[in-house]
This record gives structure tokens, C-alpha cells and sequence, in this order.
């Protein structure tokens, strides 16, 4: 009996296993980039550990590297920990990170929940936004959704609560 790929509701699920994706990747020879902004050791090690080969995983600790992507190079997600964001200028910087990254989609990791971050966040190009004490799981699913988003080429982006 084959199973099905499609949930009980009849909807196919958001995030493709990982053996899935790596076949389509080299199939179609696709290598997404990712970006991460961070200087948090848990939150580099589970971004390098969820995208591994073939994705192409590029660290940076500091904003004064980023201003140096301005060559045009193209990111298919940027990871954001707004520990590097002063608070007076957070907007004024995501939007120019946006610019730089080329408008790469951003999944936002805030030091505490706050409304107006998520707000300005989300405003400023986030599709994800999650807190700290980061969650492994979670962050591990946002990320492989986004992956298999990018991979399949879909118009809608997966929702996350």
C-alpha cells in the first residue's frame, strides 16, 4: 500500500524530510544561501547544524562585516539576532540590511518577546520571528520550512503560530 504525502486534511505538509530535499537540490543544482547575524553560539550551531551541505551557510558576528555584502551578492534567508541591533536604530538597520541582502527573506531571533520588535520585524522583511530561550525544535522547523519553500519554488510562505 503506498502512503500518501498529504496530511488528513488533505494538504500537503510545509516541511519536506531533509533526504527529500537534498535530491532536489542536486537535481536541479541549487545551493540556497544563508546568512547569519549573531554572535550566539546555540543559534550559529543549530542554523549550521539544520543547513548543512548543500546549502551554503556564511557567519558573521558583527554588522561591520555586513556592510561588506554590498557587492550584490544574493542570500535566500537571513538569520537575525537582534542582540546586534541597538534598540534606538532597529529599523533604520533592518531596512538596510534588507537593502544589502538584496530583500532576503529574514527570520528574526529577539533577545525577549516584545510586540513592537515583532511589529517592526515583521514590517522590516521578517517571515519568521521567534524569542529567546531559543527552542531547538522549533527553530529547526522554521528553518527547514523555509528551506523547503525555497527549494519548491511556492508562492505562499509556510505560517508559523
Amino acid at each position: 500500500m503506498m502512503r500518501s504525502n498529504t496530511n488528513r486534511l488533505g494538504k500537503r505538509p510545509c516541511i519536506v524530510p531533509p533526504r527529500k530535499m537534498l535530491v532536489r537540490c542536486e537535481r536541479a543544482g541549487v545551493s540556497p544561501r544563508i546568512l547569519v547575524l549573531g554572535r550566539d553560539p546555540l543559534l550559529r550551531t543549530l542554523v549550521a547544524r539544520n543547513c548543512d551541505s548543500p546549502w551554503s551557510v556564511e557567519m558573521r558576528e558583527s554588522l561591520d562585516s555586513i556592510w561588506e555584502l554590498a557587492d550584490g551578492r544574493n542570500f535566500d534567508l537571513v538569520v537575525l539576532d537582534d542582540e546586534l541591533l541597538p534598540a534606538n536604530e532597529r529599523e533604520l538597520l533592518l531596512n538596510r540590511i534588507r537593502r544589502v541582502t538584496n530583500r532576503a527573506p529574514l527570520l528574526y531571533v529577539a533577545s525577549s518577546h516584545d510586540a513592537e520588535v515583532e511589529r517592526a520585524a515583521r514590517c522590516n522583511g521578517a517571515v519568521c520571528y521567534t524569542s529567546k530561550p531559543l527552542d531547538p525544535v522549533n527553530l529547526g522547523e522554521m528553518l527547514k520550512a523555509w528551506l523547503s519553500h525555497l527549494l519548491n519554488r511556492e508562492r505562499r510562505a509556510p505560517s508559523h503560530a
